[in-house]
């Protein structure tokens, strides 16, 4: 077994689940009842599958060092986001693409 993605934010777990779920690829969960707030990722709720399904489910993820994105900043509140984030963590505005 291969963790594939980890997240604080159990709804990007959940949805990440789903989409690997979707494609027929097994996951297990780990770490899904910890406490909100506890400090350090290595407490964070994680996605795990099989070896043999890790290269797919890393696709379907777009995760991977050749996958990375720029971090960005929201022309309507100035906030810095993170390349994964297509939605502004402050004001909740749209990455413009140009």
């Amino acid at each position: 077994m291969k963790s594939v993605y980890s997240s604080e934010n159990r709804i990007f777990v959940m949805n990440n689940r789903n989409i690997l779920q979707n494609a027929g690829i097994d996951v297990e969960i780990r770490n899904e009842h910890t406490p909100s707030g506890t400090p350090g990722n290595l407490v964070w709720p994680e996605l795990w599958v099989s070896d043999n399904e890790f290269e797919s489910a890393c696709k379907l993820l777009s995760v991977g060092d050749d996958q990375a994105e720029e971090d960005w900043q929201c022309n309507q509140c100035q906030e810095a986001n993170p390349g994964s984030m297509n939605i502004c963590w402050n004001c909740q505005a749209s990455v413009q693409v140009a």
